[in-house]
């Protein structure tokens, strides 16, 4: 289990998240203050993944969302890392390649996402 709370740096701002909900497979951190908030999830299956194949699959996900006001409508924002390792894969090789990927979406990448580069 992920220690309680956990914490995510968003534009030099550490979002110190408390955990809101734990069951059998995810668990659930918010930070809302009064003009936004911050959701992260994380998250575990079993069962068929890509392919067809038997395996799991685990989620990290962060929902952002900032709040309407008289002038501005409530926005949200989502991001997620999935990674699904089939069953019998060597997991050290299933995080070296999430770390590679990881490691791929450099500030300059992500901007080149969010223009529409492909």
């Amino acid at each position: 289990m992920f220690p309680d709370p956990q914490t995510v740096t968003v534009n030099a701002v550490a979002k110190v998240m408390p955990r809101i909900n734990q069951d059998n497979n995810a668990s659930t951190y918010r930070l809302r203050s009064t003009t936004d908030e911050y959701i992260l999830t994380i998250k575990h299956s079993n069962g068929k993944i890509v392919g067809g194949q038997p395996g799991e699959g685990h989620l990290a996900k962060i929902d952002y969302t900032v709040f309407a006001t008289a002038t501005s409508p409530e926005l949200h924002l989502a991001c997620w890392a999935v990674l699904q390792n089939p069953d019998g894969i060597d997991l050290v090789l299933a995080r070296n390649v999430m770390l590679g990927l990881t490691g791929y979406l450099t500030s300059g990448t992500i901007d080149k996402l969010l223009n529409g580069e492909s």
